[in-house]
């Protein structure tokens, strides 16, 4: 599975389709690595692609979800703007970091508290 099929995103800034093509795009580098005509070998690439996008994919589905919750309950207009280290690392797309350089909590730790 790719795409919202396997990390489904809350419509915040509009990522999800990104990470679909960014799915799309790695889930065929890592076929193309292997051997194809061995069921094992093809599993063990699907296990490498996942183990590669699951930390990124969670960390932008976290960040989706708060900033969901805080458009609701603050006003879209009142949710601060992405840090920009961390709006760099999502336009550098899957061949960043797997972990973002800044952690997303940090801009929104005294708003949630409220």
């Amino acid at each position: 599975l790719i795409g919202d099929a396997a990390h489904s995103l809350r419509p915040a800034s509009g990522l999800g389709g990104g990470l679909a093509f960014e799915d799309a795009a790695l889930l065929g580098r890592y076929i193309a690595r292997g051997d194809t005509s061995s069921a094992a070998s093809v599993q063990s690439r699907l296990r490498e692609f996942e183990s590669a996008r699951l930390p990124r994919c969670r960390s932008i589905s976290n960040d989706q979800s708060i900033r969901s919750e805080l458009s609701y309950k603050l006003g879209f207009s009142s949710v601060p703007a992405m840090d920009p280290e961390y709006r760099k690392w999502i336009d550098d797309g899957p061949d960043s970091s797997p972990e973002p350089p800044v952690c997303e909590m940090d801009v929104f730790a005294g708003l949630l508290s409220d």
